[in-house]
Formats: C-alpha cells, structure tokens, sequence
C-alpha cells in the first residue's frame, strides 16, 4: 500500500511540474506614438524589438522584425 502511495505521488508532481511551465511565446502589447506624443491609429507601422541578454548592455539574443502586412482583401 505504501508503495502505490509513493507512487501516486511521484506520478502528481511530476505532472503538475509539467504543467507549471511558462509559455513558449511573449505576450506584448504597444501603443504607438509620434514625435508630439499623438497616438497613430490606422496607419501601417513597422516594429523592431531587441532582446538583450543578461543586461541591458549585454550581447543581443534575439531580433525579430515586425513589418507591416497589407489589408486582407
């Protein structure tokens, strides 16, 4: 009986070790703005992020490019 107990309770933390990851992804959201601080809406932009490993100064890890698409007809 002690051995299904302990096994019962290895098999949950394991499961719920699998279950506790962080996604895959980063979630953001931006709100974009002009040089007199205006928001533009409805205009196409273009959006480069840079992440910086370490520290702000340290050794670029990832650059994606964020390009306008057209309108979907």
């Amino acid at each position: 009986m002690k051995k299904y107990i302990l096994l019962f309770s290895v098999t949950f933390l394991i499961m719920i070790g699998g279950f506790g990851q962080a996604p895959q992804g980063i979630n953001y959201q931006a709100v974009v703005r002009d040089n007199l601080g205006n928001v533009i809406s409805n205009a196409p932009v273009g959006m480069k992020v840079s992440i910086h490993q370490g520290f702000p100064t340290g050794t670029l890890w990832y650059i994606p490019n964020h390009l306008p698409q057209p309108p979907q007809i």
